[in-house]
């Protein structure tokens, strides 16, 4: 039960933000803060002005925290999403990556992370955030307001931490789901599926400082098929979605793939167990193969390299 758990809570960190890429589109309004939590002071290496300019460039409506915000913002916080900067860099690698949060204080973007060798600091990091613009910008943003929420539409039943005890220790995964939101009662039908927050997943009720009951964990993994499988090199989550199954990275050793990204999306055919697949190889390059699941439950892709086909063995993790 406890490996269950744990996989729900590692599950949607990949999920969520591969879904909420296209609602970026319902926010008028980037807010930039003045100071980054990792920075001294405010504007440090002129990183938060970056921020704003880059934002601008694409087509963006930028504001600065504290400052006088416009009236509709005003009476609609939910049309302005807030933008942060997160540092995971360490003494060889700047890495630095873009998220983006809705006013219910929810990640709804997270960008690739930027990544720089250079030495000064001021240079190591301009670079690394423009490297994080590049999934900003292949989003090709255009405002739509009738993807509008209101502040009045909040997720009832967002799980903000599944604790997960192992022997001793107390193990915390952050789980973003976003919960299935009532549609309003005073709204005419057409409108209701314009306000109402998209579900990703129903979210399972914690009990504070209690361990989850194993059927409620169960009850929640049924609505998905999420299997991992690994090599030598590579280990991603299979999941079901939208009646395909979909390929995500959560560890590349060589480092051709990051984590989260979608590196094949396998779609059913007439033959039980074999499926048609847009694999992504290493040069990034998409492979249209198959692929399929031999006796032992393990996968097999076709890959097509140097005008012959090379058989990758995944091995299911039990």
């Amino acid at each position: 039960m406890l490996k269950k758990a744990a996989l729900f809570a590692v599950l949607f960190s990949f999920v969520l933000p591969v879904l909420s890429q296209n609602e970026l589109n319902a926010y008028k309004y980037i807010i930039i803060p003045k100071k980054y939590d990792f920075l001294k002071t405010e504007n440090q290496y002129r990183l938060n002005s970056l921020t704003k300019h880059n934002f601008d460039k694409l087509g963006y409506m930028t504001l600065i925290q504290g400052e006088a915000l416009p009236e509709e913002v005003k009476l609609n916080p939910c049309m302005a999403a807030t933008a942060n900067v997160i540092n995971e860099s360490n003494a060889f690698t700047t890495k630095l990556t873009l998220t983006l949060s809705n006013c219910f204080d929810q990640v709804i973007f997270t960008s690739i992370q930027g990544t720089s060798k250079i030495k000064e600091f001021d240079q190591t990091y301009k670079d690394a955030l423009e490297k994080c613009f590049v999934s900003i910008e292949e989003l090709n943003y255009q405002f739509d307001d009738s993807l509008l929420i209101s502040n009045n539409d909040q997720p009832k039943n967002t799980i903000a931490v599944l604790p997960v005890k192992t022997g001793e220790q107390n193990l915390v995964k952050t789980a973003a789901v976003v919960a299935v939101v009532e549609k309003p009662k005073t709204l005419p039908e057409p409108e209701q599926s314009k306000k109402a927050i998209p579900a990703v997943m129903a979210a399972v009720p914690i009990a504070t400082g209690q361990e989850q009951p194993e059927k409620t964990v169960n009850e929640a993994l049924s609505a998905v098929t999420a299997k991992s499988y690994k090599n030598e090199s590579l280990t991603f989550f299979l999941i079901e979605q939208k009646g395909k199954l979909v390929a995500y990275v959560t560890e590349s050793k060589n480092g051709y793939y990051k984590k989260g990204e979608v590196i094949g999306e396998f779609e059913k055919t007439s033959l039980a167990g074999v499926y048609r697949v847009n694999w992504k190889k290493e040069d990034q390059a998409t492979d249209e193969t198959i692929a399929y699941f031999d006796d032992a439950g393990n996968l097999k892709v076709d890959v097509h390299r140097n005008g012959k086909i090379e058989l990758l063995t995944f091995l299911e993790e039990k």
